[in-house]
Formats: structure tokens, sequence, C-alpha cells
């Protein structure tokens, strides 16, 4: 067909056929604005640290003089130090220290406020070093996401001297294949984890907790507490401090599975005074290798439990020469964990503490 027959033809289209034609092109480009509208935004890239040991808040400091904010994530990588001193609040939607080759990063706050928005991140990568410090009665830290300290890599979180954390998510302490984590709370430091505590999280992991000092306070969630899952984790708690774990499992120490079991070790310290106090409606051994150390410190009942110190088998609770004390707290409970050692047990509190292991301890006392 000529190009004259084929305008004869198009002219002869019906009215009725066009506007059907017209009406399709129309809902086709309007579905297609529907799509792009629902379409979100491309994440906006990481704001990265390009100075030493400075303040958060320069510009400057920052790549294209480009911080981060409550949509713009940051990271440090350059052994360098974030500082927040004024007493702002300083933004992140997430925040990675010590992010690839064999680098570090860290964030010190003593006066102010470091709000992340997600996850925050200490070591992401087996060679890299994460720290935060969180240091000082005005020096605060909240993360709406999960805590990893040591992801891959190594990680240090430490508050101190009245300084405040407040986690909404998981504090994972060595998360992953290979990694280290240590987080210290003391001399009046308080941390508020929202989700649960994981501590030796991975095959190959090394994560430790410590609370120590008087008012010094980790309170975690009603979420799964595991420490030593299939990795090695260690929780100390001491001298004044308190660890409040309120999942309605309680503490499970050394857990994993059969082929990857993990290693878990709980102390509880102190000395008459200045005892630590772990406060739990129960303390279970997992599928892996778990001790329970008491040297001066108490173990409180949050709730009656007829096996509260459950699965133990013989030498996996001692009673070392600081004694240990079992503060029923109005409940009654029930142990039938062996305990052994040369330090001596006290009973105190409202309730009923029964004792059914085979235990050796050498003095018992109310």
């Amino acid at each position: 067909m000529d190009f004259r027959a084929r305008t004869e033809c198009v002219a002869c289209l019906s009215p009725s056929y066009l506007e059907r034609k017209l009406m399709h092109t129309r809902l086709v480009l309007i579905a297609m604005g529907l799509l792009l509208a629902g379409t979100p935004a491309r994440a906006q890239v990481a704001a990265r640290w390009n100075a030493g040991t400075d303040s958060w808040f320069i510009n400057g400091n920052w790549v294209l003089n480009t911080p981060p904010s409550t949509t713009r994530g940051g990271i440090i990588n350059n052994d360098g130090e974030a500082l927040i001193a004024t007493g702002a609040t300083a933004n992140a939607a997430d925040l990675i220290l010590g992010n690839t080759g064999s680098n570090s990063g860290t964030v010190t706050i003593t006066n102010g406020t470091l709000a992340v928005g997600t996850d925050l991140t200490l070591g992401r990568l087996g060679d890299n070093t994460g720290t935060v410090n969180v240091n000082g009665a005005t020096a605060n830290l909240t993360v709406g996401g999960d805590t990893n300290v040591g992801q891959l890599g190594t990680g240090t979180f430490n508050v101190s001297n009245n300084g405040t954390a407040t986690l909404s998510g998981n504090l994972n302490v060595a998360n992953s294949l290979n990694s280290s984590g240590t987080a210290t709370i003391s001399s009046g430091g308080s941390v508020g984890v929202t989700g649960g505590l994981a501590v030796g999280e991975g095959i190959g992991t090394n994560g430790t907790v410590t609370v120590t000092g008087a008012n010094s306070s980790l309170t975690v969630g009603n979420a799964t507490t595991v420490v030593g899952n299939r990795g090695t984790g260690t929780m100390t708690v001491s001298d004044g401090g308190t660890i409040t774990v309120n999942s309605a499992a309680g503490l499970v120490v050394g857990d994993g599975n059969v082929i990857t079991p993990g290693n878990g070790t709980v102390n509880i310290n102190g000395t008459m005074g200045s005892q630590g106090v772990l406060a739990t409606s129960g303390i279970s051994r997992g599928v892996g290798t778990a001790s329970v150390n008491f040297d001066g410190g108490i173990l409180r009942a949050t709730a009656g439990n007829a096996d509260f110190l459950s699965n133990f088998s013989a030498g996996d609770v001692t009673i070392n020469a600081g004694g240990g004390t079992i503060d029923t707290n109005g409940f009654d409970v029930t142990s039938n964990a062996p305990m052994d050692g040369s330090g001596a047990l006290t009973k105190t509190g409202d309730g009923t503490l029964t004792l059914t292991g085979a235990n050796t301890d050498r003095c018992w006392r109310r």
C-alpha cells in the first residue's frame, strides 16, 4: 500500500477507535506516573569523616562539607575521632565506625547527644576497629536499630561517669564470624536495651560485657539474652553494678547447636556493701559449655521458678571464696544445679529457696 493509501486508511478510521486508543495511552501514562511516584528516593550517600580528632559539628571535617543527618548515614574509617562536646545533638541515619581496610573510627561524647536513626556498627569487617565512648553526666547516645559491637571486626563500647545509652534494637557484642567485642559500663553509666543481648554470637567470636561500679546498670528488654552463642561470651557484674534481664526465658549461657556449641561464663562478683547484682527470672545452660561463678555478688529472682538454675552439671556453678547470695525477692524458687566451691551461700529476701542439687559448698546461711 502506498503512502496515499495509508493516509486514506487512517482517515477512514472511526472516531470511536481513535478515542479508545487515546484513552489507552492516557491510562498507560497515568500508571507509569503512579509507579514512579511510589518508588522511594535513593538513599543519600553516607557522609565520610576526613579529619583527625576534632568536632563532629565542623562541616569541613566531612567530605564535601556534608555531615551526617537524620536522612544521611555516616562513616568514620580513617583512624579519626569525632568529638561531641558542645551540648548539641549530632544526627546520623546510621553510623559505621571502622568500615574497610585495616582502619578505625571513634566517636567520643562528653557533652551532648549522638542520635543514630537505625544501626550503629563498630568494626564492620575483619581488620576494622570501631569505638564509642559515652563519658559524663551530660553525654547521651540513642540508637534506633541494632548496636553491633564488633560485627566482623573489633568493637569497643564504653559508657561511664553517669553517661547514658538508650538502644531500641538489640545489643550484639561480637556479632559475627571471628569478631571481637567489648562493652563496659562503669562509674554510674546506664544502658537500656529494648531488644535482646547476645555476647559471643557467632563462630570464633569473643565477646565481653562488664558492668561495674556503684549505680552502673544494664537493663535488657523482653527478648533473648544469650552469653556464648556459638562463640565465647563473658558477662561480669561487680562492685555495685546491676544487670537486669527482663526476658521471660531468663539468661541463657553457653548455647548454639551440637555442631558449633558456644562457651559462656557469668561472673557475679563484689564485696560487702558493694555487691554486683544480676536480676533475672532464671539462668539456664544451653547446648554448649557454661559457667556461673559467685564471688561476693547477688543473684536476684524476678519471678517464681521451679528450675531457677537449670540444666547445669557438676562444676558449672561455683561459689568462690567471696561467697554468693541468692535473693528470692519475694518469690519461691528451686535450684536443681549442683554447686561447689570454697565460699558460703547466703539466702536473702522473702520467699522460699529450695536446693535439690548435689551441693558441696561448705556453709549455708539464711
